[in-house]
């Protein structure tokens, strides 16, 4: 899924929304160190965990 935190955070939302979940599992691809760890930090944020 790729976006803005805010659109990201969103379709996450819908998606929870639209299956019933009560948590997502993520998983990461980027070939880029620094971008995954970016990615990860941003995913944290959005979920109110500590980066």
């Amino acid at each position: 899924m790729t976006g803005t935190p805010a659109e990201v955070g969103r379709r996450l939302a819908r998606l929870l929304e639209d299956t019933g979940a009560d948590e997502l599992m993520v998983t990461g691809g980027a070939a880029d160190p620094e971008a995954q760890e970016r990615s990860d930090r941003l995913l944290a944020e959005l979920a109110g965990a500590p980066a």
